[in-house]
């Protein structure tokens, strides 16, 4: 949209720190070669007290091992299976580092006692800290303190019911504090983000907002089959949107924004049903909209803006019957705006501009925009003629068409309402006059009627006008006298009449109240006499009179 909304959603951001230092490069986290040979009995990574032969300390890691490794969080060989080679290489994995810590470092689980899901939840934390560079975090509080994961910074848990460490025969059910919230937004983290993220079933919230993550978006998060917000957005994420992710079926807002995803939106993303909010606006998207897209019944926000998709807007998105933001602009979409968007009753916000987009606002799609406020295409090449069905929209506020291919008169009965307070339709080929009744749309603010084939004389009941701020007329073909009545404008704080024919003189009323004044008034026989323009036009050029008059120091809104 222009200067009256951006594609701006996003999920709250709990964090209201500042932006953090961003580091050429995390520093290694152990020095050493990738692999190194095993050496009889080297310094050991982590320092474990004893012999590296110790056995309990050996049996200790080896039970670790199998816990972590049956329960799938990590893939093989990101970890050794032998502690004498964790205890005698220098670790190279956040995996590994993750590892050596729970099993020689952090007392607080028995491998043979407690429940594999809560080994697997804090060995997975750890991960996240190894990984992404935890000792560089804004904020590490408490993190691999010994005391439970669920009290390190960011994390919030809640009380589960899950499988006991028992005998195979028998299963019986433990309470434990299991991780239902991650959230580290702004906090200097950068890397990947692991697949172990995948290790937390009862998440509901992860939130890594405004980071220096980078990569693609690991596949493990379907794993997090009860997530409802994954807010990402203001990364690095690089690749495709993971396929992945239509398998989230409980998901409800997903902020990837900001990042530079790549690639076709998936198809699987209408398999998000529950979905309220789809912002991957300001990314590197490309293909079409997928058909699917229609398949998201709940889904209230879409933003889609500041991408490269192409294609045309597809009309099975009128499925989308709860949807009330969609802004698809700068994109290169192109072919018409499909009939099918009718049922779109909820829309409130339409921002299509700067795209590709051809043919006439379809007005059997528009009718059934009952609750639409701001409509904004322009920058595209739509024909036709401002579509009459506007003017039976109750809440309409903005049209915003400039610089599109449209023609014939305006019709007026888009101000019924009595709401509109923008109408933009400069740099297309409208004709007609401005209509006697035009102080109909008495709640107008700004009017942007220039650089078209508009002509007659301007009435004087546009001086009743009383909301105008902004007036552009000019570069059209209005003649005859500028009329007096402008002056009674007691909002006005811009108005540009030039290249036009009009004659007659600017009221020395507004001299003095507004920003700026525009007319023919250039020297010789200029045809509009104007004692305070800021700009006065002739045949060949426009200049800025020297001494400039005394004006308003107030910006145009």
């Amino acid at each position: 949209g222009d200067g009256d909304g951006d594609g701006d959603g996003g999920g709250e951001d709990d964090s209201s720190e500042g932006g953090g230092q961003t580091p050429g490069q995390p520093p290694p986290t152990t020095p050493g070669p990738s692999v190194a040979p095993i050496a009889p009995s080297p310094s050991p990574t982590l320092e474990p007290t004893g012999s590296p032969l110790d056995p309990a300390k050996y049996d200790r890691y080896r039970k670790f091992v199998d816990v972590i490794m049956s329960s799938g969080v990590t893939p093989a060989g990101k970890v050794a299976s032998s502690a004498v080679v964790a205890m005698s290489v220098p670790a190279t994995t956040g995996q590994q580092e993750a590892l050596n810590w729970i099993a020689f470092d952090d007392p607080l689980l028995d491998p043979e006692v407690d429940p594999a899901l809560r080994i697997a939840q804090r060995y997975a934390a750890a991960v996240l800290y190894y990984n992404m560079a935890g000792e560089n975090w804004k904020n590490n509080t408490k993190w691999l303190d010994p005391g439970h994961e669920c009290g390190w910074h960011g994390i919030t848990c809640e009380k589960k019911q899950i499988v006991a460490r028992s005998q195979p025969q028998v299963q019986v059910t433990v309470e434990e504090l299991m991780v239902t919230e991650i959230v580290l937004n702004n906090n200097n983290m950068f890397s990947l983000v692991p697949g172990e993220i995948g290790a937390f079933p009862w998440m509901d919230t992860l939130s890594l907002q405004s980071n220096l993550l980078g990569g693609q978006l690991t596949p493990n998060i379907a794993n997090l089959t009860r997530l409802e917000r994954l807010w990402i957005d203001g990364n690095k994420f690089v690749g495709p949107i993971p396929t992945e992710l239509g398998q989230l079926d409980a998901l409800e807002e997903a902020d990837l924004h900001q990042n530079s995803f790549r690639g076709q939106i998936p198809t699987q993303i209408g398999n998000l049903v529950k979905l309220r909010r789809f912002s991957a606006y300001d990314n590197k998207l490309e293909g079409t909209l997928p058909t699917e897209i229609g398949n998201l019944i709940n889904v209230r926000e879409i933003f889609l803006d500041t991408n490269k998709i192409g294609g045309s807007i597809p009309g099975e998105l009128g499925g989308a019957v709860e949807l009330e933001d969609l802004r698809l602009f700068q994109n290169k979409l192109s072919g018409p705006i499909p009939a099918g968007l009718s049922g779109l009753s909820n829309l409130r916000v339409f921002y299509a501009d700067n795209n590709d987009l051809t043919g006439q606002i379809p007005a059997t799609a528009v009718a059934g925009w009952m609750s639409l406020v701001d409509f904004e295409m322009f920058d595209n090449n739509i024909g036709g003629t401002l579509p009459a069905y506007f003017g039976f929209l109750p809440e309409l506020a903005v049209i915003s068409m400039a610089n599109n291919n449209m023609d014939g008169d305006i019709p007026w009965i888009i101000c019924q309402t009595g709401k509109l307070r923008k109408i933009d339709v400069s740099g297309n080929s409208l004709s007609g006059p401005i209509p006697n009744d035009i102080d109909e749309c008495s709640s107008l603010e700004r009017l942007y009627l220039d650089h078209n084939e508009m002509g007659s004389t301007i009435p004087t009941q546009i001086g009743l006008l009383s909301q105008l701020k902004v007036l552009r007329l000019n570069n059209n073909n209005f003649e005859g006298p500028i009329p007096s009545e402008i002056k009674n404008m007691a909002n006005l704080v811009m108005i540009q009449l030039e290249r036009n024919q009009l004659g007659g003189s600017v009221p020395v009323e507004l001299c003095g109240r507004l920003t700026g004044i525009h007319a023919d008034c250039e020297v010789g026989n200029a045809p509009v006499v104007c004692t305070c323009c800021t700009l006065c036009c002739g045949v060949e050029e426009c200049v800025v009179p020297n001494p400039l008059p005394q004006m308003q120091k107030a910006s145009v809104p």
